[in-house]
């Protein structure tokens, strides 16, 4: 006599390890998930050091061209303490006052295939 609920189906013998695999898929996923939001956030990072060292080299050019001195050399200065490279210094005088354009960029790490090599943040300042 067969008791009810204890007709168990056969499992069969070619679905065996799908559960293995397919959680072997999930965490392969989360890790690719993980990894990827990780590179995004270091990236964020650095993008907004890199704008804090292009304003700070913008300064640093404008205090040093009050001061009678080369804005674009001090600009440099202020960039390399800063781990970024100038890219760029531009100084123009307007009306009694002056502003001094520079733009500062550093390498993206991790570099990725098709993605920039580089952030670059522009900046100015000036007197009026």
């Amino acid at each position: 006599m067969e008791q009810v609920g204890s007709h168990r189906p056969a499992v069969r013998r070619d679905e065996r390890g799908v559960g293995t695999l397919f959680t072997v898929g999930v965490c392969v996923a989360l890790v690719a998930v993980a990894w990827g939001a990780a590179v995004a956030v270091a990236w964020f990072a650095l993008a907004r050091q890199v704008s804090g060292a292009a304003d700070l080299a913008a300064i640093a050019g404008a205090a040093a061209l009050a001061e009678g001195d080369d804005a674009c050399a001090a600009s440099r200065d202020a960039a390399a303490r800063n781990s970024v490279t100038l890219a760029g210094c531009d100084v123009r005088n307007a009306g009694g006052g002056f502003v001094v354009e520079v733009a500062v960029s550093a390498p993206l790490q991790p570099a990725l295939p098709m993605a920039p090599a580089q952030v670059r943040r522009s900046a100015a300042a000036g007197s009026t």
